[in-house]
């Protein structure tokens, strides 16, 4: 093909690219190669049918022999090479063969894009071969190679007698072909009439296999219940440069993991594509010890369990089906892959985009974006390249973080951001919190549990004084209460405050990087402190999402004891929090810190960021807020009777809280839950953070309760995906023309 270059003379094109046989969802990648390179990019595909669909994206079309040896169909390859000058060959048949002959391409100026040498290629291919021989640092499943009925029989014996389902495949092929489960309830009539692809009895099977004496490898498995992950991967020379994991939908039942309970899945037809750091780990180490390059495909699967373990199933040395999904991410492979194979000896590797994640796609006549469901995935992308050691960028700097301990995983619990901040720039944005992100009440429930837990090992006996320190961990800080008096505890709750209620204030504190840096204590009423535990009781635990160099915390406590006297009421203090980054000295305010992952980290601010808004350093009192958990109390807050608990079963809802509002928020998610519903809560904030990392999406506005400040919801936007958006408020309902109204199916309760 002759173009025009635009001076009116013939222009060669520069990269000329060949895919010979291949799948169908190749048309997807030489899409994306189209929309990569333009002009500058000529397409030849080859196929041994004259029909292949794809063959009509390409620039020129030629028909495979059949009947070639290896050999001779690497000599024809070579070939066509040369009548058509191409410099980047794309093998999908063969590709063994033709990476036997590497350097008889390399001789003709032609690059190929493999995922490793002809020997490496041939043990991905040998399934039991290659997962006998993983390195360390990658799980598999349990498997065993049978060739013999009697072997067969045998390795169902000891996967059975451990409890675990079986089944089975051949060691070698494609697409599944050849996999069954065994289910002994399944006759041969049933599985007829039922068109049943992939079970099958073991009487069935020892008709047909005991019949064979020797057969061809299979590989006898426990059978993984749980979600699937497909990562795509660009590599070279044992490198990660690239990959993307796509979980593909659970549809069943699922067991709750160190229970007998099961739980129906059903996330329908769409794919996620997000961060999976565990399994970009091992797709590292395996990268690295196999020496892979190009693009290939890596499988893991996990047990229908929580935690999730995901195993390794098998590496495709080719691209997979799904890549043309990760075009809507905005990193296109194909074309990274075309560029790298390009360049000359000492060129460095091209700009590698930050893909936009996560997505939910789906695909039909076309791949389509669909509108993501939360919870989302991390958005974060970590690298991580020694164990405990993790790095990530984000527009505003380098983060580096060291996890010393994690009791749950990190990348579970937070997410990172930039803050719209002077004084801190960065922000560890919860995941559990139900703040800035919609969490599950079940997931949040877990969380304040296991804090609760904690601090029942290194509290002493008699009442604990919980505060929850505003804004964002009032909804934490009550949970954490509500647990503890389920242990067995007493005490009392109650909470920092940026907005005053008219009633008595006991002290104030300072909060010096925040963006409203006053908070302060109001005074319990004798009605609600009995027994006047905030002046007298030993025992005080602040609550915090995550502490760094515990001086807020700090700022507290000495103002706590400075409204006591110092000589007449001490206090034994405990921090609770989520997470603990240990940054240099610390604050030595605290007998006992207790959290669920515990570090330190570097952050390195190189962004180029917008001026932050001043700081507000008063309490706004222009509008009274309710006393609620401001004043104290000894028993948690209840639900509302005046809220409408009404749902069906599977409904999507989403519960707001508004502001230092979200313990009774959270009641009503947990009600709804407990119904059928499909909910997760979230709430209002004062936290100006800018888009990036963790925020997909920001809304904007006046206070909801009519004060000066502004304020902002994070992750809703209007494709939110939800069945209904319930905002909750403790002060009446702003005007009609507000902002927060233009959300999609809002529903506002006071």
């Amino acid at each position: 093909m002759t173009r025009l270059s635009n001076t009116g003379a013939p222009q060669s094109p520069t990269v000329r690219v060949w895919f010979n046989k291949c799948f169908s969802s190749v048309h997807g990648v030489l899409r994306q190669l189209r929309a990569g390179l333009g002009n500058d990019l000529l397409l030849l595909g080859s196929h041994t049918e004259r029909d292949f669909g794809p063959l009509a994206a390409c620039d020129i079309s030629v028909i495979e022999p059949v009947g070639l040896t290896p050999n001779s169909y690497v000599d024809w390859c070579l070939a066509i090479c040369a009548q058509y000058r191409i410099n980047v060959f794309v093998p999908g048949r063969m590709r063994d063969v033709i990476s036997d002959r590497l350097e008889d391409f390399l001789k003709r100026g032609v690059n190929l894009i493999v995922a490793g040498n002809g020997e490496t290629l041939r043990l991905l291919e040998d399934k039991g071969r290659f997962l006998s021989q993983l390195p360390q640092g990658v799980h598999a499943h349990r498997f065993y190679r049978v060739n013999t009925w009697e072997q067969f029989a045998a390795a169902c014996e000891l996967l059975e007698g451990d409890g675990l389902r079986v089944c089975f495949k051949p060691a070698t092929g494609t697409f599944g072909q050849g996999f069954y489960i065994i289910d002994e309830a399944l006759m041969p009539l049933k599985r007829l009439l039922r068109s049943e692809a992939h079970r099958i009895s073991k009487a069935e099977l020892k008709q047909v296999l005991a019949a064979e004496g020797i057969f061809q490898e299979l590989l006898v498995m426990e059978y993984l219940d749980g979600s699937e992950f497909s990562v795509d991967v660009l590599a070279d020379a044992g490198a990660v440069i690239a990959m993307v994991c796509r979980r593909k939908p659970m549809n069943g039942r699922v067991r709750l993991s160190g229970t007998s309970h099961t739980l129906r899945v059903e996330e329908g037809q769409s794919q996620v594509l997000a961060s999976e750091p565990e399994i970009e780990e091992m797709v590292r180490i395996l990268t690295k010890h196999f020496t892979l390059g190009g693009l290939f495909n890596v499988q893991f699967r996990s047990k229908a369990q929580r935690p999730e373990k995901p195993c390794l199933l098998e590496i495709n040395g080719r691209m997979s089906g799904g890549l043309p999904y990760l075009a809507l991410s905005g990193l296109n492979l194909p074309m990274l892959a075309i560029q790298i194979a390009m360049r000359k000896s000492g060129d460095p590797l091209p700009k590698i985009p930050v893909p936009n994640l996560p997505l939910r796609v789906q695909e039909r006549a076309e791949v389509f974006v669909m509108p993501l469901v939360v919870p989302a995935p991390a958005l974060t992308i970590w690298n991580s390249d020694e164990p405990g050691v993790y790095s990530a960028r984000l527009p505003g700097g380098r983060f580096v973080l060291k996890i010393d301990r994690e009791d749950m995983p990190f990348r579970d619990l937070c997410d990172l951001a930039i803050r719209n901040n002077a004084r801190r720039r960065f922000l560890f944005v919860s995941r559990v919190l139900g703040r800035h992100c919609p969490v599950s009440p079940c997931v949040l429930r877990r969380v304040a549990a296991e804090l609760a837990r904690k601090l029942s090992v290194v509290l002493m006996t008699g009442p604990v004084v919980f505060i929850g320190m505003a804004e964002t961990a009032t909804t934490l800080g009550q949970a954490v209460f509500r647990e503890f008096l389920a242990l067995g505890g007493s005490g009392l709750y109650i909470e920092s405050s940026r907005r005053t209620t008219g009633g008595a204030q006991a002290f104030g504190f300072s909060e010096a990087h925040s963006h409203a840096t006053a908070h302060m204590i109001h005074l319990p009423s004798a009605d609600d402190d009995t027994e006047e535990l905030l002046k007298t009781c030993r025992q005080v635990v602040v609550v915090d999402d995550e502490a760094t160099t515990l001086q807020t915390a700090a700022n507290l406590i000495s103002a706590l004891k400075v409204w006591r006297g110092h000589e007449n009421f001490e206090c034994c203090a405990t921090l609770a929090v989520i997470l603990r980054w240990n940054q240099g000295k610390l604050d030595d305010s605290f007998t006992n810190i207790v959290s669920l992952v515990e570090g330190s980290f570097n952050f390195d601010d190189d962004g180029d960021l917008p001026a932050s808004p001043p700081a507000n350093r008063n309490i706004d009192s222009r509008v009274i807020a309710g006393r609620g958990a401001r004043h104290g109390i000894c028993q948690p807050q209840t639900l509302p009777d005046r809220w409408d608990t009404g749902t069906h079963s599977g409904e999507r809802i989403l519960v707001l809280g508004n502001g230092e509002y979200g313990f009774q928020p959270l009641l009503l998610a947990e009600k709804l839950q407990a119904l059928g519903a499909r909910t997760f809560v979230q709430a209002t904030t004062r936290s100006p953070i800018l888009a990036g990392g963790a925020i997909q999406h920001i809304r904007s506005f006046d206070s909801l309760s009519g004060e000066g400040h502004k304020e902002f919801l994070y992750n809703v936007p209007d494709d939110h995906g939800y069945d209904r958006v319930i905002l909750c408020l403790e002060d009446s309902a702003p005007a009609s023309d507000h902002p927060i109204y233009l959300i999609p199916r809002l529903e506002v309760i006071s």
